[in-house]
């Protein structure tokens, strides 16, 4: 309404212009200024690109082209992920030219034939025309998401931006948009869900597990406040006499009906939803608070709390740390704070500041799964950290072949170069446990020792006159 309304406005200037002025002249005028307006009605002012009205105009165009010529297109739903960041972190108008390189970046490597607009935010739909689908719309895909892996240096910035998408597929043998654009937001979701940074191709099933996380969504809200969930914590040794020095605190949700649920299922759901934030909180306060009760009794326990890279993306986590170190009267040294490698990276000087805020309060840093993200030398110093921990996928490659032995050698010495504690995460044989210990990693954690375990069995590992069974072959 508001652009027709301005459409007759203009109209009815002109209409002035025409009774004063030269009938051709003024009715080039009129046609000029209705296309300009009918392409500001169906193009997107940032970019230039189709947008929502435009783009299922021309599905409407590729679906029929599809029937008429029996060939099989398809769309590709694109997602920035984790767009937000760069908004909240650089501000509205950096997220803007970020917005215009990643839309140079995504026409470059597309064909004339195809088709690209923006739905809004930062989405996108790709469009392949079914005479064009020589190489398959995966091959497109992985291109794309190529594109765009390659860093963005923008004005404004200190450092080059990484962006990363998500891809959600439909071929085109739908009947109406509605229905490809449907199914290819599922396929995006599903993409979403299994990690980011790569595509899936819509399958009918997805439905059923979209559902089923829709519900796991609903019910999530209601398990804080209904004591769904526990604490289980996972001994860590000192691997020079096999002490136990730390537990790793890990969430498990017991739900009323479908019994416990693994982290994997219900974290990734809090991290998209956001409530992570109000979930980790509850955490650092228990783990705080279980751990003072162990102090209370004698027993001098650190405790390591995983804080995601949602958590560390607000200032709200250095609130939500003091106030469990303050309900609990913990010694701050004892409070341990995992961060992975990929949570450091993604905005580096933000992180690094939130860290050294945490780390003032007395509270130890660690960098968790180490070795699997793409955090240099040069980065790493820049964050307050206390320990590395290796992670488990390096720790099971040991027996594998020299290379994964010396892989974990030079991990292991970049802890000490630093002057870092190394702890080695996934140890499930004697042999792993033998070469770390050759090789001087200070702590272990794994099944071989201890699986996770709830308060009251984690006292009496406290109170057992022997080591764990590994020790036999370590007097």
């Amino acid at each position: 309404m508001l652009i027709i309304g301005s459409l007759l406005g203009v109209l009815l200037g002109l209409l002035v212009l025409v009774l004063g002025t030269g009938r051709a002249r003024a009715l080039r005028t009129v046609t000029e200024k209705t296309g300009e307006l009918r392409h500001q009605a169906l193009h997107d002012a940032l970019t230039g690109l189709p947008n929502r009205a435009l783009i299922m105009d021309r599905i409407e165009q590729l679906l029929a082209r599809n029937r008429r010529h029996g060939t099989l297109g398809a769309a590709l739903y694109v997602d920035l992920d984790e767009f937000k960041n760069v908004n909240d972190s650089f501000g509205h108008e950096t997220g803007d030219r970020l917005l215009t390189a990643v839309t140079a970046r995504l026409e470059s490597a597309l064909r004339d034939a195809d088709t690209i607009g923006r739905m809004g935010g930062d989405e996108f739909i790709v469009l392949i025309d079914g005479s064009t689908l020589n190489v398959g719309p995966v091959l497109v895909a992985e291109r794309l998401l190529d594109v765009l892996r390659q860093r963005f240096d923008l004005p404004g910035t200190t450092m080059p931006l990484v962006v990363n998408a998500s891809i959600g597929i439909a071929l085109g043998d739908r009947e109406t948009p509605g229905e490809l654009l449907r199914d290819a937001d599922v396929a995006l979701y599903q993409a979403k869900a299994a990690g980011k940074n790569r595509y899936e191709i819509f399958d009918p099933e997805m439905q059923t597990e979209i559902q089923h996380r829709i519900e796991l969504e609903s019910e999530l809200r209601s398990a804080v406040d209904g004591h769904q969930f526990r604490l289980v914590y996972q001994p860590i040794y000192n691997l020079e006499d096999l002490s136990l020095v730390a537990v790793e605190a890990l969430l498990r949700w017991d739900h009323p009906t479908r019994g416990v649920i693994q982290p994997d299922e219900f974290i990734p759901i809090l991290e998209q939803t956001g409530q992570i934030r109000e979930v980790g909180a509850w955490v650092l306060r228990q783990a705080c608070a279980q751990t003072a009760e162990w102090h209370a009794r004698g027993d001098t326990l650190d405790v390591s709390v995983n804080v995601s890279a949602r958590q560390l993306d607000d200032d709200a986590i250095i609130s939500h740390i003091r106030q469990a170190l303050s309900e609990s009267d913990l010694d701050p040294t004892s409070l341990i704070i995992e961060v992975t490698e990929t949570a450091l990276m993604r905005n580096v000087q933000a992180t690094a500041g939130r860290l050294r805020a945490i780390r003032d309060l007395g509270v130890r840093i660690a960098i968790d799964d180490f070795g699997t993200g793409y955090c240099s030398l040069a980065y790493l110093q820049q964050f307050p950290v206390d320990c590395l921990k290796i992670d488990r996928s390096f720790t099971n490659a040991i027996s594998a072949s020299p290379e994964s032995k010396a892989l974990v050698a030079t991990l292991v010495q970049l802890g000490k170069d630093l002057g870092l504690k190394t702890l080695a995460e996934g140890v499930e044989t004697t042999d792993q446990m033998d070469y770390l210990r050759d090789e001087h990693v200070n702590q272990a954690q794994g099944f071989l020792l201890a699986r996770p375990l709830d308060p009251a069995n984690i006292e009496t590992q406290l109170l057992a006159p022997t080591r764990p069974t590994a020790t036999a072959k370590h007097p």
